[in-house]
């Protein structure tokens, strides 16, 4: 069995630890990072497991807000303005990291992985984790998941026929892309790391590497990267991404299909509500890097959210990159003030930014 977590020399690209002047200026950015992704899932649930000919149907207005999304019962488990299963296991994310000093610790994860699907997060009054995908559900449910995640995930990939890819990865990795931003190759193992620990499949990895790469390379802001006006070179990113993200995969259809996703103009062209096959990992990716082409993050996550399909988790991968780059200003105030855990949402991120501060601390001394 190959070793899904070493990264080999996927990306060796790495800049030089962040001054703290640099550091601060990129506290904004991380924080409409992690919003954006919350956001995009709590309004992506508005249209979750919709046809987008039901999601118009059900949603006629132009402006969608939380308070809006039909009492079904799938959507009814959940309080208006809460985020769903997509952004809780992204904090596990995010917790993890800050309970393990900044150390990516795969054990640690997958305990609170198994601790969430049965209690959910107590704090936010919950019972258990609801939305949990097949794929996550089977690996967590196997008696050895805590003991070795990955090979876990692994054989449940096998005996699936080696050819599953579903997006319960690429879901929760934008905050990796916050992790150590300057250093590409820490985000590149840090989100195989963290997707395999449920998802095997290269595909799978290749999805989560391009939404974390991504996010890191708009952070570290090298010069490739902006034009004359300080602005984001779009296509560039997109291309070192490919380059760097390209690497998890061996087969050479699986990269031009992978560039695809990328390089995807028109939203339509995703086929979100395809019938079957909503929930593959390109999807949620290819909706990431859609919206990121887009200057509006109103219009780009009501656009990705009225498509229908696997809504919430096309729409948090969405807002975490576009929020990421658009910043939180850009952010409508209603979808801010609207989510119902935002104290809390504030409090995790502040010690968040600390860390970041303390890794970059860390990494200027090995240097």
């Amino acid at each position: 069995m190959a070793n899904s977590s070493a990264s080999g020399d996927a990306a060796s690209v790495k800049c030089q630890p962040p001054t703290a002047a640099e550091l601060e200026s990129r506290n904004a950015q991380i924080t409409a990072t992690i919003y954006g992704q919350c956001i995009g899932d709590a309004i992506g649930l508005l249209t979750e497991f919709l046809t987008k000919s039901e999601a118009k149907k059900n949603y006629k207005q132009k402006s969608l807000e939380y308070g809006m999304k039909i009492p079904d019962f799938h959507r009814s488990r959940w309080q208006v303005g809460d985020w769903t299963d997509d952004s809780d296991q992204m904090l596990l994310i995010l917790l993890s990291l800050l309970d393990q000093r900044g150390e990516t610790d795969v054990k640690d994860f997958a305990g609170r992985l198994k601790n969430w699907m049965l209690h959910g997060f107590p704090e936010f009054g919950d019972l258990a984790g609801m939305g949990i995908g097949a794929t996550t559900k089977a690996v967590l449910g196997n008696a050895y998941f805590r003991d070795d995640p990955q090979k876990v995930a692994y054989q449940v990939w096998e005996r699936k026929g080696g050819n599953i890819a579903p997006n319960g990865g690429v879901m929760r990795t934008s905050v990796v892309g916050t992790h150590c931003w300057w250093d590409t190759s820490t985000v590149v193992k840090n989100a195989r790391d963290f997707v395999s620990c449920t998802h095997y499949d290269q595909r799978c990895q290749a999805s989560a590497v391009s939404v974390s790469v991504c996010i890191s390379l708009m952070l570290q802001r090298q010069p490739q990267h902006l034009d004359k006006k300080g602005k984001y070179n779009v296509d560039q990113l997109i291309k070192d991404t490919f380059s760097i993200a390209g690497q998890c995969l061996k087969d050479e259809e699986d990269k031009k299909l992978l560039w695809q996703y990328l390089s995807c103009k028109n939203v339509k062209e995703l086929e979100l509500d395809d019938a079957g096959k909503i929930g593959f990992t390109y999807k949620s990716m290819g909706a990431g890097f859609w919206a990121l082409k887009q200057d509006d993050f109103r219009k780009a996550i009501q656009k990705v959210t009225m498509q229908g399909g696997d809504a919430d988790s096309n729409a948090c991968v969405a807002g975490a990159m576009l929020g990421c780059k658009l910043g939180m200003d850009k952010i409508p105030k209603s979808w801010k003030s609207g989510l119902i855990h935002k104290d809390w949402l504030d409090q995790h991120i502040e010690r968040w930014l600390s860390l970041q501060a303390e890794m970059a601390t860390k990494s200027s001394t090995v240097e």
